[in-house]
């Protein structure tokens, strides 16, 4: 795979994880997405020339470029103008981890409380 330019990352996203809180009120478990970092990336599906099938639902591949305190897992996920992609893998693609191949799911809602 050929290396992204910083111009071809042009799509906004807010990387965001999971954190499960309690509520002292009642002591029930509350679930929130929290965004953990912005960044520009590129947003390709796998009917865009991605070269991999769309195999256990992967429906698109988003390259990031990361820095070294950033640490992006699976069950992370990605959101860019009210579209959710759940992150199900992560591969760097250089060394040191400069540019970073998320493969997603995109999710067919959004739900905020």
């Amino acid at each position: 795979m050929k290396l992204p330019t910083a111009s071809m990352l042009k799509t906004l996203f807010d990387l965001q994880k999971e954190e499960v809180f309690v509520r002292s009120e009642d002591g029930s478990m509350v679930r929130q997405w929290v965004t953990v970092a912005t960044l520009f990336g590129r947003l390709d599906s796998y009917g865009n020339g991605v070269g991999l099938t769309r195999e256990n639902g992967l429906t698109h591949q988003i390259v990031v470029r990361c820095s070294p305190d950033l640490t992006i897992k699976t069950g992370h996920r990605m959101l860019s103008n009210e579209r959710a992609f759940l992150i199900r893998g992560v591969r760097d693609l250089d060394e040191p981890a400069h540019w970073t191949a998320l493969y997603v799911e995109e999710q067919n809602y959004l739900i905020e409380e």
